[in-house]
């Protein structure tokens, strides 16, 4: 991790575990870390997500990284503020490595802000805003073919 801003020694933990799940891919700890339901928003719009659909999405979206050569994300910053004490906003900026063959390596920053839920046993994401739609960078950089439409 890059940078980090005055971070709450939990959510310090529960995004460097954010980011090793998602790159493992294991379907049941990234579950684990979003409440059930939570709301996730992007520039087209936003939807209520329950637990099962999002298990369910989690490897088609990960086959279809892998296939367009993403190798690894790395958290490369958060900026966590508290909203009150039960809520806190953490504001991230990630990096996705791309192998583009022949040796030929693209970097895809991408920016999110979540809200947390904080009481209880481990932070859950109750909100989370991405701030560009990523399938739309992915193809306007050509990472990603204009005739897919699979959502991520």
């Amino acid at each position: 991790m890059a940078k980090v801003e005055r971070l709450s020694e939990a959510i310090e933990v529960f995004f460097r575990e954010f980011e090793k799940n998602s790159n493992t891919g294991d379907v049941d700890r990234i579950a684990a870390q979003f409440a059930d339901p939570f709301m996730v928003a992007d520039p087209s719009g936003s939807q209520v997500v329950r637990s099962n659909d999002f298990k369910s999405a989690i490897p088609h979206r990960q086959k279809l990284f892998e296939s367009l050569g993403c190798r690894f994300t790395t958290l490369e910053s958060i900026h966590e503020t508290k909203l009150e004490s039960q809520f806190v906003m953490a504001k991230t900026e990630w990096r996705m490595q791309f192998d583009r063959g022949t040796g030929t390596r693209e970097d895809v920053m991408a920016w999110s802000t979540f809200i947390l839920h904080t009481l209880g046993e481990a932070p859950k994401i109750v909100f989370y805003l991405r701030h560009e739609n990523i399938m739309a960078v992915l193809q306007k950089r050509g990472i990603l073919p204009k005739e897919t439409t699979a959502g991520a």
